[in-house]
């Protein structure tokens, strides 16, 4: 039981590793693309005018997402001040 649990710690380790090695872009598409129900798989397996939609949809709503905590950031900042 104790080797399991060493086991365990060296997995979660590693994908802690795995996930601070990840740029920040990279952590948003795999959120985005994990909650839409997708993998990086999948997305390659589409045919191009699939794939770029996707894409397209992907990018926006990062940058719709991006400008939103930019907004929620910059009105807490104001708040404070005022």
């Amino acid at each position: 039981f104790e080797q399991f649990l060493v086991l365990q710690f060296l997995l979660v380790e590693q994908q802690f590793f795995d996930y601070l090695k990840k740029t920040p872009a990279q952590r948003m598409v795999e959120a985005w693309l994990k909650a839409h129900h997708l993998t990086q798989k999948d997305l390659d397996a589409m045919p191009p005018e699939q794939r770029n939609a996707i894409m397209k949809q992907m990018a926006d709503d990062i940058k719709t997402e991006m400008k939103r905590k930019a907004e929620a950031k910059a009105t807490a900042g104001v708040d404070l001040l005022a």
